[in-house]
């Protein structure tokens, strides 16, 4: 019962506001390509360089990581006829410490990685954001194409505000 009371709630206002008529005002909406605008701020430039000097000297700590774990595993397998119960049992917990190390290493060197292109994206999206305020917009959606599709499958030329943004961050 109380569905039929919301909708036709819902409807009664429907066939109010028909029957009133609406002054409402046009909704003001923008797109922006965001990688264009990464691509083009001056302040981004170094950034993917300096990600990937982040990658590489990464990459070398984590395989430093790796060959001692390996070569842990690989003197403990070889041991292990030998040795007594309580020292393998030793050097499986120092390996599973080495490996617990290795998954913080990954998790803090993929946050070190992405740290320089948040700061820069935050940036773009102070920006985008300043220029929606100041122009009235009431939306402002992310172009973008990837995997699964395009977030803005059409357009008007008017409506793309990326020039636009380009042009604030170059200030």
């Amino acid at each position: 019962m109380r569905f039929f009371f919301k909708s036709a709630g819902f409807l009664l206002f429907f066939f109010c506001l028909a029957a009133f008529g609406t002054a409402e005002p046009a909704v003001k909406i923008a797109f922006v390509d965001i990688d264009r605008v990464f691509a083009a701020y001056d302040k981004t430039a170094g950034v993917m360089e300096n990600v990937q000097v982040l990658k590489d000297k990464g990459r070398e700590e984590r395989d430093n990581l790796e060959t001692e774990i390996n070569r842990l595993n690989t003197e403990l397998q070889e041991k292990m006829q030998v040795l007594p119960g309580k020292e393998i049992d030793k050097r499986r917990e120092d390996i599973q410490r080495k490996i617990r190390e290795l998954w913080e290493f990954d998790r803090a060197q993929k946050m070190r990685e992405s740290e320089p292109v948040h700061q820069a994206l935050n940036k773009i999206y102070e920006a985008v954001e300043t220029f929606g305020r100041t122009g009235g917009y009431d939306l402002i959606v992310e172009k973008r194409v990837g995997l699964f599709g395009r977030t803005v499958l059409f357009g008007k030329a008017e409506l793309d505000i990326t020039e636009a943004i380009i042009g604030i961050l170059a200030k």
